[in-house]
């Protein structure tokens, strides 16, 4: 944003220079782009089944690494209890099918197995953290090779 903000600010540019400017912006924000459908896709109507079936939603961090968006997200839970565990536990009973499950539970299932595999062909960092006792909100935090960050957030509840 920086780099917008400079560029219309700076008259003295010439076209030809802004033109270049302009592109090398496009062509930088493409990535986020790209991503940001893609999760859309893949978590479109996607409900994390608990006790409390919650929508997972996503957002991607402007922070520099993993540490830095677990940082802040913990600034917000100081007094609850907080796990960091195996980002694959969030997947944990989740990508089986089984013989009981319905057509709906199959489609969340086949979600279930989709949104892993492309976490796990695209991310190079993911971290899973678990905020509370019972009615617990649930963090996937992953990092691309070119330092983009997503997070993903649902509510989990456990009794």
């Amino acid at each position: 944003m920086k780099k917008i903000k400079n560029i219309l600010e700076n008259p003295s540019l010439d076209d030809k220079v802004l033109k270049t400017e302009v592109e090398l912006l496009d062509n930088s924000l493409l990535p986020n782009a790209e991503m940001i459908k893609e999760f859309e896709c893949l978590l479109q109507n996607l409900y994390y089944m608990s006790e409390t079936d919650a929508l997972i939603q996503f957002e991607v961090s402007d922070k520099n690494n993993v540490d830095e968006v677990k940082t802040g997200i913990l600034e917000n839970h100081k007094k609850t209890i907080i796990q960091e565990l195996n980002w694959e536990d969030f997947f944990l009973n989740k990508t089986t099918p089984q013989d009981w499950h319905d057509d709906f539970m199959n489609e969340l299932t086949q979600k279930m197995i989709d949104l892993k595999a492309y976490l796990t062909l695209n991310f190079k960092t993911i971290v899973f953290l678990k905020i509370g006792k019972i009615d617990m909100d649930a963090y996937l935090i992953a990092q691309k090779e070119n330092l983009e960050i997503v997070v993903l957030k649902t509510k989990i509840v456990e009794t």
